[in-house]
């Protein structure tokens, strides 16, 4: 029996002070697909910014969504890496 192999992926989704980005790479590192999805700070101080949760959640999705558009299934995701980049 020749089963044919399910190709896996690891999905890395980054956080910066403006803006959700998901990057899909293959198992040799290459950057198969990327996404983002912008968002906007509600309210800036001196020392920090205030976001709608639920506009950070979204604009994640956003991204993934667009990241998976190349006919890629969640199922072939093997591993998610998290990062925030805010200064």
């Amino acid at each position: 029996m020749n089963a044919q192999r399910i190709k896996k992926y690891i999905l890395v989704i980054e956080l910066s002070d403006t803006e959700s980005k998901s990057s899909l790479f293959n198992k040799k590192g290459t950057l198969v697909s990327e996404g983002q999805q912008k968002f906007t700070p509600q309210k800036k101080t001196i020392n920090y910014y205030e976001y709608d949760p639920l506009e950070v959640l979204y604009s994640i999705r956003s991204s993934i969504i667009k990241t998976l558009k190349h006919n890629i299934n969640a199922n072939q995701i093997e591993s998610i890496g998290i990062t925030n980049q805010s200064y």
